[in-house]
């Protein structure tokens, strides 16, 4: 059935409303189309009724034209509604779904996702709060999938803070992202793209390589350096890096040697053999985050012949600008000797060792003293810096890094062979990580180890407590994973200008509890610090042993700002004295915001805080304690009733 004419009556009744009533008897279009509807009449009682409707319309006795006009265009709209269909041309194509999780639509107000996706898409004031505080209180939302595409557009954002926000959150997703973060990508764009391939990085890995290859052809600026970053993943890349060598050049050609020195094979020690013909410095400053078998046979042989260019140098000669070079690239392959691992490396050391008088001739760098006093040195020791002490820092941050059996034997023996020769066993560090990764229960060769020699005085080695303070301060509990511990720490440049390159891995230490007991009976600022990060908040009696401990530790110390951290965290509720003993040892030196600051971060229940706050108000009141003007007084005072009377 054609149903055109009921769509032509409806144009000319609406051109009709328009042109008034008075012109309808002259209107033949309309006429027309009511004489084209009248086939139609017989197939639907409706299409009657309409058809009776245009007849009293255009008859010349209407009694009331203007209403019966508004009448006949309601059933005329009321009819196509009910026939109307919508046409597209062209084929049908099927709707091409991404899954990108396993939710599809999340069961949350419109208004809520709407704002949310208007945040992450748009840019403006408050975005960055709003998203934030929205993962804070309702995660479960970002789980829907129109909030997955916008997750992926704020890579983009113009505020920086909300993209890296975003991003970081993302690498925490699956695979099933990826369609969305590969979807449009441009090895052309800028800092969204950047981000995008941070992100495939941290989910796949090595599993996008042909991606990470096939958007090098048409890659540029930081997208190219990214993507020859992604490289790293996949020790088959090799042959390509090298080649890569060859062709890019500025941070590009550094990002692909810094790639090569993580990558074992024969091809990248040539690559790196080579180059140092000219340039060791440079080799050595890739290959110091390395722990390869490649790199743990280049450094010791560069090494080895940097020490053989300074030892030939004359007794009698004057120290030069030739000669200072000479021995600063010493001083770096020498540097590039951490982390590095097998007989080679040992070889080295010793040689090194056995040839010391080579460095008492021309005497300690500033350089090799910037890593001793950074890192390992301790500041208070009186002793001359010498190179036993350097080589036993370097061995020492080489256990942390990685755990080898042969570096350990080997500091063993120059632990032993140097014996305890009071404050200068420059490899005590090195023997304390040895122990701590055999997890042996340390406490009782630590009491050893800081006896005094002088039968007479017994007084404490405290080179050998903070060799041993030191050390443990790299290892703390890994409260968010299911190792129990972990080593975290960075490598230590010469040149302090370069940036720090961390390390970071879990390990076992089955006697903790032991050690933690040993820490407590030589407490100290620096060494509580350390006992804090050992703890195990999942264990409620370890948390109130060790509350218990700070509380008493904050009671004796001057500037005990930090115990209240680490009482709240501990679930310690006791506060009584410390609010007081804070006001006496100020003596009337702080404004009213220092003492409020202190005041709120007591620890306790409000029944305990109160009562400290009790305590405080009456010496306060009383002129006990010194305050530093009136205005404070009145409002600590005025605070401290708010606070307790609500």
């Amino acid at each position: 059935m054609d149903i055109t004419p009921i769509y032509n009556l409806q144009t000319r009744l609406r051109a009709a409303a328009i042109a008034g009533v008075n012109l309808l008897q002259e209107d033949f279009r309309l006429k027309r189309a009511a004489e084209e509807l009248k086939p139609l009449e017989g197939a639907s009682p409706v299409f009657a009724k309409l058809g009776q409707q245009m007849e009293v319309l255009l008859s010349t006795e209407c009694p009331n034209p203007a209403m019966t006009l508004l009448d006949t265009i309601a059933l005329t709209d009321a009819v196509i509604c009910t026939l109307g269909t919508v046409e597209v041309k062209g084929e049908i194509k099927e709707i091409e779904v991404e899954q990108i999780s396993c939710e599809y639509i999340v069961n949350a107000p419109c208004s809520q996702i709407r704002g949310l996706m208007e945040a992450l898409t748009t840019s403006g004031s408050g975005n960055y709060a709003l998203v934030r505080d929205l993962h804070e209180t309702n995660p479960e939302i970002f789980k829907d999938y129109r909030v997955k595409h916008a997750l992926v557009q704020a890579l983009g954002a113009s505020y920086a803070e909300l993209a890296d926000m975003v991003k970081e959150w993302l690498c925490k997703e699956d695979k099933t992202l990826l369609p969305l973060l590969k979807k449009g990508f441009d090895p052309k764009g800028k800092k969204e793209m950047v981000r995008r391939l941070q992100v495939i990085e941290a989910i796949a890995g090595a599993e996008e390589n042909d991606f990470y290859i096939t958007q090098l052809a048409e890659a540029e600026k930081e997208v190219r350096l990214e993507l020859i970053n992604a490289l790293r993943y996949e020790q088959s890349n090799v042959d390509l890096l090298i080649d890569m060598t060859k062709t890019e050049k500025g941070k590009n050609k550094q990002m692909v040697l810094k790639i090569l020195a993580y990558m074992d094979d024969d091809k990248v020690y040539a690559v790196f053999k080579k180059m140092a013909e000219k340039k060791p410095v440079e080799v050595c400053s890739y290959l110091l985050p390395s722990t390869t078998d490649t790199a743990s046979r280049l450094v010791p042989e560069l090494c080895e012949q940097q020490l053989d260019e300074v030892a030939a140098i004359p007794d009698d000669t004057k120290v030069t600008d030739e000669i200072k070079e000479k021995l600063s690239t010493l001083n770096r392959c020498m540097e590039a000797l951490v982390g590095k691992y097998g007989n080679a490396v040992c070889d080295c050391y010793r040689r090194l060792l056995v040839q010391k008088n080579v460095f008492e001739r021309f005497g300690m760098t500033d350089a090799q003293k910037y890593v001793l006093y950074s890192s390992f040195a301790v500041k208070e020791r009186r002793v001359d810096l010498c190179l036993e002490e350097l080589i036993g820092s370097y061995i020492a941050q080489s256990l942390l890094i990685k755990n080898d059996d042969m570096m350990k034997a080997f500091a063993t023996e120059l632990y032993e062979n140097a014996g305890q020769n009071g404050e200068n066993n420059y490899f005590m560090s090195a023997a304390v990580v040895v122990k701590l990764l055999a997890g042996e229960d340390c406490a009782d060769w630590f009491d050893e180890q800081i006896k005094g020699k002088n039968k007479l005085f017994q007084k404490m080695n405290k080179g050998a407590l903070e060799d041993i303070e030191k050390i443990l301060n790299y290892f703390m509990r890994d409260n968010d994973s299911t190792q129990k511990y972990c080593i975290y720490g960075a490598y230590d440049h010469m040149d302090y200008q370069e940036p720090r390159k961390y390390f970071h891995r879990s390990v076992e230490l089955p006697n903790a509890t032991n050690i933690k007991e040993w820490m407590m009976k030589h407490g100290s600022k620096t060494m509580d610090e350390i006992l804090y990060r050992w703890i195990d908040r999942k264990d409620n009696e370890e948390c109130q042993r060790c509350g218990e401990y700070f509380y008493k530790r904050a009671l004796v110390t001057e500037d005990n700002r930090d115990y209240l951290t680490y009482m709240k965290n501990c679930g310690w509720n006791k506060c009584e004295g410390l609010g007081v003993k804070f006001l006496q040892r100020r003596n009337g030196t702080d404004y009213w915001w220092t003492i409020y600051s202190y005041l709120e971060d007591l620890p306790g229940d409000a029944q305990a805080v109160n009562e400290e706050l009790r305590e405080v108000a009456d010496l306060v009141k009383s002129g006990k304690v010194k305050m530093k003007d009136k205005d404070t007084a009145d409002r600590l005072l005025k605070w401290i009733d708010e606070r307790i009377n609500g």
